[in-house]
């Protein structure tokens, strides 16, 4: 299975007050509005947490099968990795 990472040029925002999450390419400007569950992949990216550990995680907090949560987290990871939000990173 492919290893992502946060592109070290992406900025993750919370806005508490408003309940809004951004992901923003520091060098192009580009933001994406993102739901609590994309902020929360994003973040686990950040900290270089395994896509095991990840779909672990949301189906714990979703009280969701861990096949459906593979299922919808793989296109958003394909989307992510197509706008420059993350990166795969090779094992070598």
């Amino acid at each position: 299975m492919k290893k992502y990472i946060l592109n070290k040029n992406v900025s993750l925002r919370n806005e508490e007050a408003t309940g809004k999450f951004y992901a923003f390419l520091i060098k192009t400007g580009d933001h994406f509005n993102l739901n609590k569950t994309g902020f929360m992949i994003l973040n686990c990216l950040k900290e270089e947490k395994s896509l095991d550990e990840i779909v672990s995680l949301l189906s714990e907090e979703m009280l969701v099968d861990k096949i459906i949560v593979l299922n919808d987290l793989i296109p958003f990871l394909d989307l992510s990795e197509k706008n420059g939000i993350i990166a795969y990173k090779s094992d070598k």
